[in-house]
């Protein structure tokens, strides 16, 4: 949990991995990353596995109601949602890549709820649904965003039109 600032300054090639420590445990073994509002992240060069504990709470590898910059990342597996953004104004997410949310059937890898959020060559592979953006949101692209192998890929559909 963050109340404060979070900085992890990893490389695309030396990444933080946050997981479990067995790694032969399901998607929803640990709560994951909380950022809280009023808080700060810059996240650089990680990896966020198999959170979203399955008893507890908003279930999500990367929860956040502060300010996020999250940039050379994969967020992989994790239980319900990859990414989840609540009612944060300062987001931006580049070069990142959201993986294999599929466990439940309906996880999504970014959700952005009453926020604004900046995506820039961001890939989203093998996931129940890519991206959902309430109505309340906002979400820009810069460079280019690429879908591969999704049951759906955004909610509204439209959304990146």
């Amino acid at each position: 949990m963050v109340y404060g600032e979070f900085f992890a300054d990893g490389t695309p090639e030396e990444k933080i991995i946050f997981e479990p420590l067995a790694p032969e445990v399901p998607a929803g073994a640990w709560k994951g990353i909380r950022i809280y509002e009023n808080a700060t992240a810059e996240l650089k060069g990680i990896e966020i596995r198999k959170a979203g504990e399955l008893f507890f709470g908003e279930k999500a590898g990367l929860y956040v109601l502060g300010s996020l910059l999250l940039e050379d990342a994969v967020i992989e597996n994790n239980y319900g949602k990859g990414v989840m953004l609540a009612a944060t104004e300062e987001t931006v997410i580049r070069r990142t890549v959201f993986r294999d949310h599929q466990t439940p059937s309906f996880a999504i890898a970014l959700v952005v709820s009453d926020s604004e959020v900046l995506l820039e060559d961001v890939s989203f592979i093998n996931n129940a649904l890519g991206v959902y953006a309430s109505e309340e949101s906002s979400v820009s692209v810069s460079g280019s965003i690429a879908f591969e192998n999704n049951t759906a890929n955004t909610s509204p559909e439209d959304l990146l039109d």
